[in-house]
């Protein structure tokens, strides 16, 4: 249809008028002249006034008022919603067929397992055991009642421990060597094998004096040695001697002369000499510094007791000043792992790991807030592929203690002393 030109729009609307019946609206005018609402509107409004007579034959539209206005926008919105709550039902219907596929799949697949070969034991690996002994305290005791009776301990006890953590750790070697090839053993003694009398509770309470307690340990620790010697099976043995800080005799700790004030020191030599009489192949290192180094399969190794950094009862425990503290100690010569004591609580941590105690849970681990845990030292083993790879506790003991019996005695223990009073 070819565009009207503004002189034509009466006749053109007048000869359409009169192919019609009249009486149509703009709607209607504006379907049959092709032409948008609102610009026919705007034509047929002119004309009207240029021409009443027009204005007779169209049906006169009625301004909408506020009212309607708001029924037409309900009905949108009604409309709108019906195509969301539509929209949203063939969504949830499509989510529900695929579930329904899934569930008829599985239902009627049938998987054929896996087929795992077995493999063959070997002991191709080569591997080096550590032993990591320390806080024996052989020389003290601990009596039930001020541990709230889980844990006794005394010389006798000591003893018995002490020949069950060498026991074990042959038994456990034997396990490892089933994918291992176990040639060598590290011994690492890291000291406060006797608690000695630093402090005044250990001279009014230790069942030992000192002298004797260096005895004790001395005649423990060679005969866990010979154990080892007889039963081990190891072809290369390295000794680490390093003293604690409870065999002192000085009130503080000495830094220049830490090492010549100790008992251990003495107990160390005896040992070294004893065992290298008959044993001479094998390595015995007494440090004269606190920290000593070793390299197993280049992993650095740094041995020490543990005592170099203080813990205020962080929420964190001990792993928090023990990494600042080995930290800083990277900065002059970094190793890959620390082995500590000291602590009386097994921690097997990425990059050092804290030995149990032979002494176990003691006014010491109370006092600090330590959580309980059985007497125990501890075998590590680095293996050439992964360095260190397996961490085995070794218990000195069957749990001597049940829930029970700790009620009990506490009982027992308090009518004791309500009759004393």
């Amino acid at each position: 249809m070819k565009k009207i030109v503004r002189n034509d729009r009466v006749k053109f609307l007048k000869d359409y008028l009169n192919k019609t019946d009249g009486n149509i609206n703009i709607k209607q005018i504006a379907k049959g002249l092709r032409l948008s609402v609102r610009h026919t509107r705007d034509v047929v409004k002119k004309i009207m006034e240029e021409n009443p007579s027009i204005a007779k034959k169209i049906k006169q539209e009625n301004t909408p008022t506020l009212s309607d206005d708001i029924i037409t926008m309900d009905a949108k919105h009604e409309e709108n919603t019906i195509k969301l709550k539509y929209k949203q039902a063939l969504e949830l219907i499509d989510e529900q067929s695929n579930l329904l596929h899934q569930y008829e799949f599985l239902q009627d697949s049938q998987p054929s397992p896996i087929i795992i070969p077995v493999s063959k034991l070997h002991k191709g690996t080569q591997a080096t055991a550590v032993l990591q002994l320390s806080d024996w305290h052989c020389d003290e005791q601990v009596l039930p009642e001020r541990v709230n009776f889980k844990n006794i301990y005394n010389p006798a006890i000591a003893e018995k421990r002490i020949k069950a953590i060498f026991q074990g750790f042959t038994k456990l070697v034997e396990i490892l060597r089933n994918g291992y090839t176990i040639d060598t053993l590290v011994i690492a003694v890291l000291g406060d094998l006797i608690s000695g009398h630093i402090h005044r509770e250990l001279v009014e309470d230790n069942p030992l004096y000192p002298p004797e307690g260096v005895i004790f340990a001395e005649e423990l620790l060679l005969g866990g040695i010979n154990h080892i010697l007889k039963t081990g099976k190891f072809k290369n043995i390295k000794i680490v001697l390093l003293p604690g800080n409870h065999s002192r005799l000085t009130d503080k700790i000495t830094h220049k002369t830490r090492l010549l004030n100790s008992l251990e020191y003495i107990m160390f030599n005896h040992v070294a000499k004893a065992v290298q009489s008959t044993h001479p192949n094998i390595e015995i290192v007494i440090p004269n510094s606190t920290h000593h180094y070793i390299n197993i399969y280049n992993n650095t190794i740094r041995l020490s007791h543990g005592d170099g950094f203080n813990y205020k009862d962080g929420i964190g425990g001990i792993t928090i000043p023990a990494r600042k503290y080995f930290t800083r100690l990277n900065t002059s010569y970094q190793a890959t792992i620390d082995l500590i004591g000291h602590w009386h609580q097994f921690l097997d941590e990425r990059d050092f790991i804290c030995n149990g105690s032979v002494i176990g849970f003691s006014e010491f681990s109370q006092a600090k807030g330590f959580p309980y845990q059985p007497p125990m030292q501890n075998l590590i083993l680095f293996d050439t592929k992964w360095g260190k790879s397996v961490t085995w506790p070794i218990f000195a003991e069957e749990p001597t203690w049940t829930e029970g019996q700790v009620i009990d005695q506490i009982k027992k223990n308090a009518d004791r002393i309500a009759m004393n009073q």
